[in-house]
């Protein structure tokens, strides 16, 4: 289906918009809670995270590795380097969440998901909230798929969780 100018102006001031909206969200989470300052490049040990969970603190050497691999590619040096790859790893994500996205908007508009929200409680608990849609064609699927999304990617299932549960993404991408 073909969009006129209208139309693709509007998708890509909605997808810069998002996009900023998840850069700033996962450098947020990276400096408060795993110690990673994608501004500077600082890393701080992972011995001073005492405040963190055991998953979180598995979330927190994930990423790590990945930094390490990362920065073993980066030509150059430094905190540039550092900042750079800090840089990188949260754009990544940012990409990765906004897709997760408009595939799950892309489904629930042709009805293979069942469409509902993720709303945060009081104490931030996600609930589903079923939509317009009442049938879906993959039966008890969606729960399994949107519990991925929360999820994310193995090891950084934290990553990304409080943006999925703070804001109402299919008012985004209605």
């Amino acid at each position: 289906m073909a969009f006129d100018q209208g139309t693709r102006n509007r998708l890509q001031r909605f997808v810069n918009e998002v996009r900023s909206l998840l850069t700033e969200e996962f450098t947020r989470q990276l400096q408060r809670d795993f110690g990673m300052d994608p501004k500077t490049g600082e890393v701080a040990d992972i011995a001073k995270l005492s405040d963190l969970d055991d998953s979180r603190l598995e979330t927190a050497r994930v990423l790590r590795q990945v930094f390490a691999h990362y920065l073993a590619t980066e030509s150059g040096g430094g905190r540039t380097a550092e900042a750079q790859v800090l840089d990188r790893i949260v754009r990544e994500q940012a990409f990765t969440v906004l897709n997760r996205l408009a595939a799950l908007r892309m489904a629930e508009a042709r009805r293979l998901l069942v469409e509902f929200q993720l709303q945060g409680g009081a104490q931030g608990d996600a609930r589903r909230q079923p939509g317009a849609a009442q049938q879906s064609r993959t039966g008890g699927a969606q729960p399994v798929f949107y519990s991925a999304l929360r999820r994310g990617v193995p090891g950084r299932q934290h990553l990304g969780q409080d943006v999925v549960q703070r804001r109402r993404w299919t008012q985004y991408l209605a």
